[in-house]
């Protein structure tokens, strides 16, 4: 506390003043030097009239200091606020948002594939706007796969037409020639609808659009060995293992397994009544292969190459980007197929 010519009445603390002019000082930060060189900034403002004054003197070094961390807090805090904000938006943002379109957009692949299995009851946690679009999806969904299995229904229904007519027109037909291009046939659509029946068959082990190899030439060796009954010593063996293949891949495969064992039937035990034939698909590495092998009489595949089973399954190997190998000699015949597509 000083009077109007800077005269020191009271004061706080010990040490060296600068000459204090409070009149000056009054509203308003101004500077003052001690003896010593130390800078002081002081400021005043009037307790009585304009005789006391009231002057409050800090070392300039310590009142920037302070003066300069209140800057840096200034500074760090806004920065550690819109840090912690970005943090809470990211973390919410893929709570809520992100980790449910991920779902989604596995759940539209997993439809995408024909499997139209899902769990609706997942989805009522997520957010309004994506549960809603779920729900469109089941619900297309639903309608799709209950179309595909009218599909199926028709599909079903006009190859047991076919087959019925080509029975009624194998019984009209006695040339042996004629019967068994029909067998062939019938052996061909018998095929085709094992397959279908196996591709919308409720098989939880296998995905929808996917067949189950080793059924599918189980069931293709039990209808072969019903058309060629007339041969019941023959020996049918099926080796497969439980694995599922893609529909398209397999349609050509069957067919090339439909005319490879029609063609040890007709052929490979021509003078004799007994033998066996192996129908061998076998996953070797990455390698997938198909074989029939017959213990039979064997042929001259320069020959054989020149008929219409051999064109038909080049055909097939070729649909599949396969390739067809065929070794036979007195011992036996080997047709095989180097899967490549499957």
């Amino acid at each position: 506390m000083t009077d109007q010519n800077g005269k020191i009445i009271i004061r706080s603390g010990q040490g060296e003043l600068p000459e204090l002019n409070a009149v000056s000082a009054e509203a308003r930060i101004i500077q003052g030097v001690t003896p010593d060189d130390t800078v002081w900034m002081y400021a005043s403002a009037p307790l009585y009239q304009q005789s006391l004054y009231i002057v409050y003197a800090e070392p300039k070094n310590i009142l920037m200091a302070t003066a300069l961390e209140q800057v840096k807090i200034n500074l760090i805090l806004p920065i550690i606020a819109i840090l912690l904000a970005s943090l809470a938006l990211w973390f919410g943002t893929n709570r809520l948002v992100i980790r449910w379109l991920d779902s989604l957009r596995r759940l539209a692949a997993q439809f995408t594939r024909g499997d139209y299995r899902g769990d609706p009851l997942h989805w009522e946690k997520a957010p309004t706007e994506i549960s809603q679009l779920c729900d469109d999806l089941h619900t297309m969904a639903k309608a799709i796969e209950s179309r595909d299995h009218e599909i199926h229904h028709r599909v079903k229904n006009n190859l047991q037409i076919v087959s019925s007519l080509i029975n009624l027109q194998d019984r009209k037909i006695s040339d042996p020639a004629a019967k068994e291009v029909l067998n062939q046939t019938r052996a061909r659509i018998g095929a085709l609808a094992q397959i279908h029946r196996l591709l919308y068959e409720d098989t939880p082990d296998v995905e929808k659009g996917q067949v189950d190899i080793g059924r599918l030439m189980g069931e293709l060796c039990t209808q072969m060995r019903a058309l060629h009954r007339d041969q019941s010593k023959v020996n049918l063996v099926r080796i497969a293992p439980h694995s599922a293949l893609p529909v398209d891949s397999v349609v050509p495969l069957s067919l090339f397994a439909v005319e490879a064992v029609t063609n040890a039937y007709r052929h490979a035990f021509v003078g004799r009544v007994s033998g066996t034939i192996t129908l061998e698909f076998v996953i070797e590495g990455e390698h997938k292969i198909l074989r029939v092998i017959d213990d039979g009489i064997g042929f001259d595949p320069a020959v054989q190459s020149k008929s219409m089973g051999h064109q038909l399954m080049a055909g097939f190997a070729h649909q599949i980007g396969g390739s067809l190998t065929i070794k036979s000699d007195a011992s036996g015949t080997t047709f095989e197929l180097l899967c490549g597509t499957l």
